[in-house]
C-alpha cells in the first residue's frame, strides 16, 4: 500500500521508480492516475469547505451575510419561458457585490455568450437569455443552458414564471443551509472534470513518449509509454490542486507550460534509462 501512495504521489521524482514502472509493470497506469487526482483533489476541496465556513458559518450553522443578501436584493425580476428568460427592459445589468465591490453577475439577454465572456472575465455569474455562465476555476466557466436549470427547478414549459429578487434570496437560503456538504461536491465535480481533462492528455503524451524514447535508441510499446505519461502527469495534478486552493492560475501559459514539463521529465526519465536498463 505504501509503494503504491509512493508512485501516485512522489513516483514521478524518482527514476528508479519510473524505470521499475517502465519495464516491469504491466498495468496502463489510469489506477495510479485515478489515485494521484484522488489525493491531490483533497487539498483544494479542504480550502472550499474551509473558506466557506469561515465565510458562512454563524454559531454552526450556515447562513447569507447581510452583504450578500443586499447583493441579490439588487437582482431585477426574470421572467423564464420555454427554455429561456427575458428582463424588464432589453439592456444589460451588472449587479455589483455589496461586500467586495467587484462584479457578482451580469444579466443580458440582447448577446451571445461568448460576446459576454468574452468582455466580461469578472463577474462571479454571467447570464444571457439562453445560457448561464459561472465561473468555476481560474480562468474556466462552467455553462448550464436555461432550459436544462428550468428543467432542473421544474418550471414549466407552457407558462411563464416570473422569478423575482426574494424568490431568488429564498433559494439561496436553503443552498446555504446545506453548505456542509460543498467540499465533498467540489471534490467529485473537480476530481471527475481533472480525470477526464488527464485521461485525454496522458493517450497524447504516450505518442510523444515513443518518440522521445526512439530518439533515445529506446523502443516502447504503446502501453508502455501510457504509464510513463500517467507517472509524469501528477506534478501537473499537484499543480493544479495547488492553484484551485490559492484561487488563481500559476502558470499563464498553462498549456505551454505543461508541454514542456511532460515532455522534459519522460526525456529525463527515458535518460536515465537508457543509461541504467534494469
Amino acid at each position: 500500500m505504501l509503494n503504491i501512495l509512493i508512485l501516485a504521489t512522489v513516483g514521478f521524482f524518482k527514476q528508479t521508480i519510473s524505470r521499475d514502472v517502465i519495464t516491469k509493470s504491466q498495468a496502463t497506469g489510469y489506477a495510479q492516475l485515478c489515485l494521484s487526482i484522488a489525493i491531490f483533489m483533497l487539498i483544494p476541496a479542504i480550502v472550499v469547505q474551509l473558506s466557506i465556513m469561515q465565510r458562512f458559518s454563524q454559531n454552526g450553522t450556515y447562513q447569507l451575510t447581510d452583504e450578500l443578501i443586499a447583493t441579490i436584493r439588487t437582482i431585477p425580476t426574470i421572467t423564464y419561458h420555454s427554455g429561456s428568460i427575458q428582463t424588464p427592459e432589453s439592456k444589460s445589468y451588472l449587479i455589483e457585490s455589496a461586500e467586495s465591490g467587484n462584479d457578482f453577475l451580469l444579466i443580458d439577454t440582447t448577446k451571445p455568450m461568448d460576446e459576454l465572456t468574452k468582455n466580461n472575465s469578472e463577474p462571479l455569474f454571467i447570464m444571457n437569455k439562453d445560457e448561464l455562465s459561472v465561473h468555476t476555476y481560474q480562468e474556466y466557466r462552467q455553462i448550464i443552458k436555461v432550459k436544462d436549470l428550468g428543467r432542473a427547478l421544474r418550471f414549466p414549459d407552457d407558462k411563464a414564471v416570473i422569478i423575482s429578487a426574494n424568490d431568488i434570496l429564498q433559494a439561496a437560503e436553503e443552498i446555504t443551509a446545506n453548505l456542509n456538504s460543498a467540499g465533498i461536491i467540489f471534490y467529485f465535480s473537480v476530481g471527475i472534470s481533472q480525470l477526464a481533462e488527464f485521461a485525454l492528455r496522458v493517450l497524447v503524451y504516450a505518442f510523444i513518449g515513443m518518440m522521445i524514447g526512439g530518439w533515445l535508441g529506446i523502443i516502447l510499446s504503446f502501453k508502455t509509454a501510457l504509464r510513463l505519461a500517467c507517472l509524469t502527469a501528477t506534478p501537473l495534478i499537484i499543480i493544479d490542486a495547488l492553484g484551485m486552493a490559492i484561487g488563481q492560475q500559476i502558470f499563464v501559459f498553462r498549456a505551454l507550460v505543461y508541454f514542456i514539463i511532460q515532455n522534459g521529465l519522460m526525456y529525463w526519465h527515458l535518460k536515465y534509462l537508457r543509461q541504467n536498463p534494469a
